[in-house]
């Protein structure tokens, strides 16, 4: 993945996560690359669900790079944000595995996090 060099937001900003696939065996036609933002391991605030190529086409061994653009909430609570990502069949929902040398570690990957900071009230 790439960091994203700005990290601070305010509400309702665009953050933009980019991350490259590595594609090991066979990967269901169905396939959904979700980004997650965070409050805490597992309550999502936003959210992208999508994937720009066909699964298809995908081959052992390519790479893909994937863009997301998530939007964050109008209303939001200041404080460090949680990126992560994964990938599930949209035909059942069913989570792909995460492998570290061929040993599964869960069904999504934590990149790093962002802040969110709310407008001073003062500047108003």
């Amino acid at each position: 993945y790439e960091t994203d060099p700005v990290q601070e937001y305010a509400p309702n900003s665009i953050v933009p996560v980019s991350t490259y696939w590595r594609i090991e065996g066979l990967i269901p036609s169905d396939s959904v690359i979700f980004t997650h933002i965070l409050t805490d391991p597992i309550f999502p605030i936003a959210q992208v669900d999508t994937i720009h190529i066909d699964p298809t086409e995908l081959r052992e061994r390519d790479i893909y790079l994937h863009s997301a653009n998530v939007v964050l909430p109008q209303i939001v609570e200041s404080g460090q944000q949680i990126i992560s990502v994964g990938v599930y069949q949209s035909s059942s929902n069913e989570r792909l595995a995460v492998f570290i040398n061929r040993i599964p570690q869960g069904t999504r990957i934590f990149l790093y996090t962002i802040d969110i900071n709310l407008p001073n009230d003062s500047d108003n």
